[in-house]
C-alpha cells in the first residue's frame, strides 16, 4: 500500500489553518485490500504534520497492534520561485520523499529508499496470464474515484481536461477487457483446444 501527498493534497486532507480527519481506503480488483484513519494538523505559521492509525497484525503470533504514527513534513520553497513545496520526511531514514509505503510486513510507513527489498507494482508482480485481468481493474478503480467526483466535459467550448483523461482511462480499460478475453489471456491449455493452428477458432 501507499500514500501519496499529491493525492492527500489534492483531495484536502490536508487545509492550511485546520484540522482534518478522515479515512483513506485500498482497493484490490475490486475489493477492500485496506484502510487508515489519517489526521492532519496545519497551522497557519507551522508546516503540518499527519497522524496514521491502523491496525498492524504479526502473522506468526496473530497478535493485533494499534499504531498512531506521526509522519512530519517539510516545505521546501518551489524552483519556480513561487509558493511552496511539502514533502514528506520519512519516519525510517529522515529523507524526504512524496510518497510513503507499507510493505514486506513492516509496522510502518516509509519511503521506497528505506526499504532493504524491492518495491514491485502490481503489474511486475502477476502472472503474464493475469495482467490484463489485473490492469482491468486498476483502471476501474480508478475511473469510480473520478466519477465520485464533479465532471464537467466542457467548458467554455473545450473538452475540460478530466473529462479527457476520463475517456483515455474508458477507452485503456475496454482495451484491457479485450484482452482479458483474448488468447493472450488464456492459457496454453485452453487456447489450443478453442483455437486451430491458424488461430480460427475450432468448429463445435
Amino acid at each position: 500500500m501507499r500514500i501519496e501527498l499529491s493525492y492527500l493534497l489534492k483531495h484536502q486532507f490536508f487545509v492550511r489553518g485546520k484540522d482534518v480527519a478522515r479515512s483513506l481506503s485500498w482497493n484490490r480488483n475490486g475489493k477492500p485490500s485496506g484502510d487508515i484513519y489519517v489526521v492532519s494538523h496545519w497551522s497557519k505559521k507551522d508546516t503540518p504534520t499527519l497522524n496514521l492509525m491502523y491496525k498492524t497484525t504479526d502473522r506468526e503470533t496473530g497478535e493485533v497492534e494499534q499504531r498512531n504514527d506521526t509522519i512530519y513534513l517539510e516545505s521546501v520553497p518551489s524552483n519556480l520561485g513561487k509558493g511552496e513545496v511539502l514533502y514528506f520526511l520519512c519516519p525510517e531514514s529522515g529523507q524526504r520523499c512524496r510518497i510513503l509505503y507499507r510493505a514486506y510486513d513492516s509496522r510502518i510507513w516509509k519511503s521506497r529508499e528505506a526499504y532493504k527489498n524491492r518495491l514491485y507494482y502490481t503489474g511486475q508482480k502477476c502472472s503474464k496470464l493475469d495482467l490484463f485481468n489485473t490492469r482491468y481493474w486498476e483502471l476501474d478503480d480508478v475511473i469510480k474515484k473520478i466519477h465520485k467526483e464533479r465532471v464537467v466535459e466542457t467548458y467554455r467550448g473545450r473538452i475540460t481536461r478530466r473529462f479527457a483523461r476520463l475517456q483515455e482511462l474508458e477507452f485503456k480499460k475496454k482495451c484491457a477487457d479485450h484482452m482479458r478475453w483474448s488468447p493472450a489471456g488464456m492459457t496454453l491449455r485452453i487456447r489450443r483446444a478453442i483455437f486451430d493452428e491458424n488461430g480460427n477458432v475450432k468448429p463445435c
